[in-house]
């Protein structure tokens, strides 16, 4: 009889990269799938307004894509500019602490923060841009996104979240309309046939008489 044989943890070994075993994927039922991330957001929120317990819901989104959006083109004088913007700002928060905890609180340090601030980071900045040798000169937005989301819900409560969904959007307290009509009273409400009257009289012989 053969039996499996485990394998056994080895020497490591320089180099060897380790391999975590993944997450078990979610368990639970779907309630809906959307080819948007906002389709998604408003059943939990349709879930949540009902007072579902909505730890019991997972948004897993699919074929997750990395997309980069080009924001704008890089030169020396936009990296410049944008880091003499940033070290001002460094400087005037500097030069505001200066001025509240030094004994004299003199605001005369607030400028000269500001220019210095201004001009390390214009310098660090450009040189850091100089030594890409042109290898990057753009801005980019990176996003992660999914081509579909999917609602999941744990097993246990499965059942509650598909029935409070499929009431609609209607609320637990708002009447549910009807299809049999209501009878309405007034002067504007249909009459119906009048059954006060008695039965339409019998067709007998017509019973002719001399006056």
């Amino acid at each position: 009889m053969s039996h499996p044989i485990s394998p056994q943890p080895g020497p490591s070994r320089p180099g060897a990269s380790s391999v975590k075993p993944s997450a078990p994927p979610v368990q639970g039922a779907v309630l809906g799938s959307f080819s948007e991330y906002e389709g998604a957001q408003r059943l939990v929120d349709r879930l949540a307004d009902a007072e579902f317990e909505v730890q019991k819901i997972t948004i897993i989104g699919k074929d997750l894509v990395n997309v980069e959006r080009v924001v704008q083109r890089l030169s020396y004088p936009k990296v410049a500019l944008s880091a003499a913007m940033t070290g001002m700002t460094m400087g005037l928060l500097i030069g505001i602490g200066f001025a509240l905890f030094l004994p004299d609180h003199s605001w005369m340090h607030v400028l000269p923060m500001m220019v210095i601030g201004a001009c390390l980071w214009v310098i660090m900045n450009v040189i850091g841009y100089a030594r890409q040798r042109g290898k990057r000169d753009f801005v980019s937005q990176s996003q992660i996104v999914a081509s579909s989301y999917d609602v999941v819900c744990e097993p246990d409560a499965a059942a509650s979240a598909r029935a409070l969904l499929a009431r609609g959007p209607q609320g637990p307290g708002t009447p549910q309309s009807t299809d049999a009509p209501q009878e309405r009273s007034g002067p504007g409400a249909p009459q119906g046939p009048d059954t006060r009257k008695g039965p339409p009289p019998s067709e007998g012989p017509f019973d002719e008489r001399s006056f």
